[in-house]
């Protein structure tokens, strides 16, 4: 349901005057008897179809709501549902659900805080499925890998542009700001899907993990320093924040790659080269929007050096230009792959890029290689190939394709003063694992 759909009334902070439902997903252990603590500003009739609302009480006096949702018996795996019927004048808005784990200052489930600081680096984690980041780049590589928050964003296409038009706490949906319009698939961009920074940033300060924020491709210079300002004012300043542009912008399967050849291809051709794109007349198109990522970065950079100082790029933040490991690399100025023309234009246009960026980022997934379709393939033999495989991406030790392109561009870092780390990366094999004449999987 959106506001701005027919027969939809909203409040002007976007909350439904109408009936409406929320389905909420449970982090608790299954068949506990548990007792949630529901809390609402106004007034409305509360039911759900699966388990009792209780004590459903309404204070005039503060325009508060309170009840108890009766969830014997619930399952981890399952979702909560609420039907809020019709409610007040003023609407029912700030719907809170609380297990009896949280307190009343908790933003986050105990459980889910636990997940988020155990992991080896997931900014989205369960919640969002993003990616994890590689071990290591924090300032001590016992650290653990930073929380990376591309899905949570919507880093991929999302429409962002202004900070002050970005979604706020308090709206109904984080999908989208409802004082801006909401776009469909006919029109300009699609809702955003976009977890405000200030959650991000607990989560964060809470698990004590540094972060690692895409910067959506679309945002003007006023959101990132928006962005950095409240970094800066927010996060535990024992945190270290990784920077990337947007998320695989060399991915035509994704929104923020053809934007960005678009604009490459416009701001070269009729805009006049700003970033220099074409320094070497090189006519390439694809070339202009590698280089165009390293720009943008590079953009950002300075937008965070007035914010932070310049005496914390590389220290308290730091720029990562990710791109695809298989995609080509080199030492020199050749090669054709994206990270190889971003570096290009680097020392062109700036200099040794080690002064500027922090590290380029790759995503070394590996697989079975022959081994994937032998019909006596069991999940015993999957791990021992599997370590076999990653053994062999240690530097002089490889011998696949993987190895070698992982290799190639450990030493692209080097030569060129960066160092070199995951932004994904894992076994690449989920689902292709079929015994010839069976219809399974190996699990």
């Amino acid at each position: 349901m959106r506001c701005s759909d027919a027969g939809v009334h909203c409040s002007s902070t976007g909350w439904p005057l109408n009936s409406y439902g929320i389905w909420i997903q449970s982090f608790d252990s299954p068949g506990d008897a548990l007792e949630y603590k529901l809390t609402a500003k106004g007034n409305a009739t509360v039911t759900s179809w699966q388990f009792p609302v209780v004590q459903q009480n309404y204070d005039a006096s503060t325009n508060t709501f309170t009840a108890i949702v009766n969830a014997t018996g619930g399952d981890a795996s399952s979702m909560l549902d609420l039907r809020i019927m019709e409610p007040g004048p003023t609407g029912f808005t700030n719907v809170s659900l609380r297990s009896p784990e949280c307190g009343a200052d908790d933003l986050f489930h105990p459980t889910y805080l636990k997940m988020i600081a155990m992991s080896s680096g997931s900014a989205g984690g369960a919640a969002h499925g993003a990616a994890a980041a590689a071990r290591g780049t924090g300032s001590d590589n016992n650290r653990p890998g930073p929380l990376r928050v591309m899905s949570a964003v919507d880093a991929v296409d999302s429409g962002q542009t202004e900070w002050s038009t970005r979604a706020p706490l308090w709206a109904p949906t984080w999908n989208h700001n409802p004082a801006v319009p909401c776009w469909t698939e006919f029109g300009k961009v699609d809702c955003d899907v976009s977890t405000p920074w200030e959650v991000l940033i607990r989560l964060a300060n809470e698990a004590k993990r540094d972060l690692w924020i895409n910067v959506p491709p679309n945002a003007t210079a006023e959101y990132v320093t928006g962005l950095a300002t409240l970094l800066k004012e927010t996060l535990d300043p024992t945190l270290v924040i990784y920077i990337e542009y947007s998320n695989e912008v060399w991915n035509w399967t994704f929104e923020t790659a053809k934007w960005n050849l678009n604009a490459a291809v416009q701001e070269v051709t009729q805009g006049g080269d700003p970033g220099h794109l074409d320094f070497d007349k090189c006519g390439n198109h694809g070339y202009w929007a590698w280089r165009r990522v390293a720009w943008k970065l590079a953009s950002i950079l300075d937008q965070f050096d007035a914010v932070f100082g310049k005496e914390a790029r590389n220290v308290r933040f730091r720029g990562v230009y990710a791109s695809q490991i298989g995609g080509g690399g080199g030492t020199g100025d050749w090669g054709g792959g994206a990270a190889q023309n971003a570096l290009l234009w680097t020392r062109h246009q700036l200099g040794m890029p080690g002064d500027f960026f922090y590290a380029i980022a790759g995503a070394p997934y590996f697989g079975l290689g022959e081994a994937t379709h032998w019909a006596n393939l069991t999940a015993d033999m999957v791990l021992n190939i599997s370590r076999q495989v990653v053994g062999d991406m240690i530097p002089n030790a490889g011998n696949n394709w993987t190895a070698s392109a992982v290799m190639t561009y450990g030493a692209m870092a080097r030569w060129n003063g960066l160092r070199f780390v995951g932004y994904e990366g894992g076994p690449d094999y989920a689902g292709d694992i079929v015994q010839p004449g069976a219809n399974r999987s190996i699990p």
